[in-house]
């Protein structure tokens, strides 16, 4: 059979969009350590139309990739790119990145093309940027598993230490399959990002599911319409975190975290209007704007009776509007409530009674939102 053309750390899994990226995202990661931890798995079922043809076999070497690729089964199906096709070898300690890179440049110019990550195959490759713009309909589907070379240390020295994963420049993009990402960030969701859907996604050891961090070295970002639905977090520093720089500007907008349950998380729900690598950044008077957040139907345990698992700390200048709660509820794993949920200039509404209360919520909307908001 003649083939068509087709596609996997430590620190971030990142997906930085330009414009719109209208997709639904089943995955599950887990931190790489070589201890194993668990993992968070990609989506509960593998779409039908890309299955692994019977003769590929991913611990030997496949020949270079042909000039054209190979067609689903059903002729009206999509364009396969497997990336044991382009020279991928999924032994795990081979660097696989050449063959994921050629069979992404392949794929991204057919359209509803899937860039097939096959299962029985342990892929490692070293920090990429998957860039678009590709024709419309790019699936990559991860049956087997992804994994970076040991520590940023190890990388090579172009390679970014940050970030390991990243999407850009794409729209209607979906990731999906059965496999598993050994990653830190289970996902993070770039400046520029916009109608994004995440449903099904098991973190697992990692620093949760993040909106950020925006607003870098004064920088403008626009983040709007991100649903995380049907999420399970455990065992991870965070759950569902906003995390912007102060100097920043733009808006984060239509933010929607509904269906979540948590399992002996740190900081289950927070929004950091103050993050910051190092004690020495300075106070600024512009921010994000953050407003229209949903956290509805999100419950389970959190492991840190110190403080509560509920953070909201919006910027002094720009207030945090609109966000509602709705049916929370999170117990501590040990010991006993924590009932004092940290919220500062915060404005917003609960539909429920969450537990713990959330009394600190601000109602309605601040006088002003002041001079220092620059929307999108």
């Amino acid at each position: 059979m003649e083939h068509c053309s087709y596609y996997t750390f430590v620190i971030l899994i990142s997906i930085i969009l330009s414009q719109h990226f209208t997709n639904v995202l089943f995955v599950e990661g887990r931190a790489h350590y070589h201890k194993k931890k668990g993992g968070k798995s990609l989506a509960p079922s593998s779409p039908s139309y890309a299955p692994v043809p019977s003769g590929d076999d991913p611990s030997s070497p496949s020949p270079v990739a042909p000039s054209t690729p190979y067609p689903s089964p059903d002729s009206e199906g999509p364009c396969i790119f497997d990336v044991t096709s382009f020279g991928a070898v999924g032994d795990g300690s081979n660097d696989d990145t050449n063959a994921f890179q050629a069979a992404w440049k392949a794929a991204c110019a057919v359209e509803s093309s899937v860039v097939l990550v096959p299962a029985r195959g342990k892929f490692m490759i070293t920090s990429s940027i998957f860039s678009g713009p590709c024709k419309p309909g790019l699936v990559l589907q991860i049956d087997g598993i992804l994994m970076p070379p040991e520590g940023p240390d190890c990388w090579p020295e172009s390679d970014s230490k940050r970030q390991w994963l990243v999407f850009y420049r794409l729209n209607d993009f979906t990731l999906n399959g059965t496999g598993t990402i050994e990653g830190d960030d289970c996902i993070s969701i770039g400046p520029g990002c916009s109608d994004v859907d995440i449903q099904g996604v098991v973190c697992d050891h990692s620093h949760g599911i993040s909106i950020g961090s925006l607003g870098v070295h004064n920088s403008r970002s626009c983040v709007s319409n991100i649903t995380v639905k049907g999420a399970l977090i455990k065992n991870s520093d965070n759950g569902v975190r906003i995390k912007t720089w102060q100097g920043g500007s733009g808006t984060v907008s239509d933010i929607s975290f509904q269906d979540i349950q948590m399992e002996n998380t740190t900081n289950s729900i927070i929004i950091d209007q103050y993050y910051c690598l190092t004690k020495a950044c300075r106070n600024e008077t512009s921010a994000v704007y953050l407003s229209g957040v949903t956290y509805k139907n999100i419950k389970g345990t959190y492991n840190n009776v110190r403080s509560a698992p509920i953070h909201f700390a919006c910027s002094d200048a720009v207030p945090c509007t609109n966000i509602t709660m709705s049916e929370v509820e999170l117990l501590p794993a040990q010991g006993e409530l924590v009932d004092d949920p940290f919220c500062w200039n915060a404005y917003g509404i609960q539909e429920t009674l969450s537990i713990p209360p959330i009394e600190c919520l601000q109602d309605g909307m601040p006088l002003s939102l002041g001079e220092h908001v620059d929307g999108c």
